[in-house]
Parts: structure tokens; sequence; C-alpha cells
């Protein structure tokens, strides 16, 4: 695996696991169109 690969694959990892309530944006309750911000 590259360094860019690898790179990808952590920043979605990391963006999968916050919610927008996380970083102070209000949550519309529908579903968003990626995971992540």
């Amino acid at each position: 695996m590259d360094d860019r690969s690898e790179l990808s694959q952590f920043l979605k990892s990391r963006r999968a696991r916050l919610r927008p309530e996380d970083v102070g944006l209000r949550d519309h309750g529908r579903m968003r169109r990626v995971a992540g911000l």
C-alpha cells in the first residue's frame, strides 16, 4: 500500500467516527451523503 492510500484510509476512518454534534454542528436528522462530516 502506498502513502496516499494509507492516508486516504486513515482520514476516511477518522471522518466516519465523527458526528456533526461532536464539532458543534446541528444534526438535521437526515442521512448524510458521506460518512463523517
